[in-house]
């Protein structure tokens, strides 16, 4: 990272591009508040737009390290700031981000609820068992398995 940080110092016109892998590189090498300092500057001091992978790479930044307001914040600036067309990358590294920091069964409940608007029966099978534990009298989660 020293010799990332040295190279990336030395570049005059930095692109999205450049910024992007920067952060990504932060974030893979577990340096969230580097990352998160280097996705600040990149939307308010620098010509570039932060595009997807930008946004991916300070999300997954957020979940690995258990940064859920920052991340939520994230997510709220990439939807309303710069209103990004969102994928499923996106949505899954967002509940990642959630179920990490969050044990509350009501979490678990709508993923489960999202297994099955979507028939996903075998990742259902998988999130069904914390809501189970968390909160066993509530009969919404036997519904919705």
């Amino acid at each position: 990272m020293d010799d990332a940080e040295r190279i990336f110092g030395g570049i005059i016109d930095k692109n999205v591009v450049i910024w992007s892998g920067m952060i990504a590189s932060h974030a893979i090498h577990g340096q969230e508040r580097e990352a998160l300092e280097a996705f600040y500057l990149v939307i308010h001091c620098s010509d570039g737009k932060p595009n997807n992978v930008t946004f991916l790479s300070i999300l997954f930044a957020c979940s690995y390290s258990g940064l859920i307001e920052e991340g939520i914040k994230v997510f709220d600036i990439m939807v309303h700031d710069f209103q990004l067309d969102l994928n499923l990358e996106h949505y899954g590294i967002t509940v990642d981000l959630l179920a990490t920091g969050e044990t509350e069964p009501y979490v678990w409940g709508a993923l489960l609820g999202a297994c099955r608007i979507h028939h996903n029966v075998k990742i259902g099978e998988l999130v069904a068992k914390d809501p189970f534990h968390l909160d066993p009298k509530n009969d919404a989660y036997y519904t919705s398995l």
